[in-house]
């Protein structure tokens, strides 16, 4: 069973190695969905089907708010059922293999009779395929033969298992009228009925189970108890092993097939949370359009920084534009130092990624290439055997490497995001370093966004733009002496406003 892929599905298309694995970790998703890296990466998708199929998941539970909570439970069910299962699988004797199936099944029961039974005043209201799919499975396991069949032995046993009320004992005598076998006849749901009258001892059987001669009562039945318990508890074992092929037979066929979508409800519940937080903070969110990298260009409007949204209001953050003109790769971005710049290509970063996983981003509307991966060249942090920029040209090397070549399908294009790249060793060397690692990006299937202050670089692209795939420059906006982070079109600029914010902050050195 498959809760995330329709199953038309076909391979997704996207790159799910170490280059995306990094991204994955560098731009915050594992911190925003609270989920481990290597299970984002798993569910990263170029697959326009399934990422309909996740977004009309999401619209549903949009709509319909319960089944948040109705999907949470069925993840605690399948997580009840998966340890009864390990521990079934790694039982060390017979007897527990038996009472970890029987608890197994029983769970199950519980699951459908309670997963159906709320379900079903909001059947009518579903639209996505997926939960209509699910739910409807669960809906066909319940009407089946055979869960009625289990669910009626599961309460037999249960009754006789939790309430036995007498014991009937039967015992064999010798010729001399000595004990020489004893053994339980049966286990009764109901009390006998005691009686004083002594042609009862030869009377017909009635309706009631009848006593005639008390052996233990009250107190003195203690000792008799601890061996009676012994007899309840062989019993049940007993009774448990006789039916252990029927339930083995039902968990292997029916039960275990729902166990592969407790990740994916994981997913579906960490994802509506990040939802459900984002749009509490009154920030409009858009499920974006996918189109083809050889049809369409990268268009948002209003896009906002979902990490700094963990630490400010929506008012208090500046929402940018993000638009690629026609033939134009690369994004080439300067201006003032904590400009936004780096706010800017990770926002980008970020929405790709999470639309990607079938998200709705933070924007107002967007149309989104599919990108077949996405590469983050940050920063180095650990340089403990080499230089920065040493670091940097490594892997660097790595990431042009795995980059689509303009003569690989037109259907495959990579987001390549560049911060701060190169600025390890002088400008002037970092530019040229940067100029011929451009030169390369432009001759691959990459849409690239470059925040950098060397000037020098942004000095260069005119002469870079002799033919295209062109370089379009932005600049972080600084108006009336202060930083607006608006991200704009505009002439490379050539100051990063240093010295004016080091003032801003008092940082300013005056002789006496």
């Amino acid at each position: 069973m498959l809760l995330l892929y329709p199953t038309s599905a076909e391979d997704t298309g996207f790159r799910k190695d170490d280059m995306t694995l990094q991204a994955v970790k560098a731009l915050g998703l594992p911190r925003l969905l609270t989920m481990e890296p290597l299970d984002i990466l798993q569910l990263l998708t170029a697959d326009p089907a399934v990422l309909t199929w996740r977004q009309e998941i999401f619209a549903d539970m949009k709509r319909i708010p319960i089944l948040y909570d109705l999907l949470k439970k069925l993840r605690s069910y399948i997580a009840d059922l998966r340890d009864l299962s390990r521990k079934r699988m790694e039982g060390g004797n017979a007897t527990e293999d038996v009472l970890y199936s029987f608890g197994e099944l029983k769970v199950f029961l519980e699951m459908i009779g309670e997963m159906t039974g709320s379900l079903a005043e909001y059947w009518d209201n579903l639209r996505s395929d997926a939960l209509r799919q699910l739910f409807g499975s669960l809906q066909t396991i319940a009407e089946d033969p055979k869960f009625a069949e289990m669910q009626s032995y599961i309460d037999r046993l249960l009754a006789s298992m939790r309430f036995p009320r007498s014991m009937t004992i039967g015992v064999n005598l010798n010729a001399r009228f000595e004990v020489y076998e004893a053994g339980v006849v049966s286990i009764n749901s109901e009390y006998y009925v005691g009686s004083s009258v002594f042609t009862s001892l030869f009377g017909k059987p009635g309706e009631e189970l009848r006593c005639s001669t008390p052996l233990v009562s009250g107190e003195s039945s203690a000792a008799f108890s601890s061996a009676i318990y012994s007899v309840l508890n062989d019993a049940a074992a007993k009774a448990l092993k006789r039916s252990r092929g029927m339930m083995l037979s039902y968990i292997q066929n029916v039960v275990s097939g729902i166990y592969s979508i407790h990740d994916e409800l994981t997913f579906l519940l960490r994802a509506w949370e990040y939802i459900r937080e984002t749009e509490e903070k009154k920030v409009r969110m858009c499920l974006p359009a996918f189109v083809s990298p050889a049809d369409g260009r990268m268009q948002i409007h209003k896009l906002l920084n979902p990490v700094l949204l963990r630490k400010l209001t929506a008012g208090q953050i500046t929402a940018n534009d993000v638009c690629f003109p026609e033939e134009t790769s690369v994004f080439l971005i300067t201006g003032p130092n904590s400009g936004g710049k780096s706010v800017y290509l990770r926002s980008v970063g970020i929405a790709v990624l999470t639309a990607q996983l079938g998200l709705p981003i933070c924007a107002h509307d967007a149309v989104l290439p599919l990108f077949d991966g996405i590469c983050c060249h940050f920063p180095a942090e650990d340089t403990e055997n080499d230089s920065r920029l040493v670091e940097e040209c490594k892997s660097m090397k790595k990431i042009l490497d795995t980059l689509p070549r303009r003569t690989d399908a037109p259907s495959r294009c990579t987001l390549l995001l560049m911060d701060e790249s190169f600025s390890g060793t002088g400008s002037a060397e970092g530019a040229v370093i940067a100029q011929e690692v451009l030169k390369t990006i432009r001759s691959r299937r990459t849409c690239c966004i470059y925040s950098t202050h060397l000037h020098e670089l942004a000095d260069s692209v005119p002469a870079l733009n002799a033919r295209p795939p062109y370089i379009a420059t932005l600049s972080a906006e600084y108006a009336s002496g202060r930083r607006t982070y608006r991200i704009v079109p505009s002439k490379p600029g050539g100051k990063s406003y240093a010295y004016e914010i080091a003032r801003t902050y008092g940082l300013e050195y005056k002789e006496d």
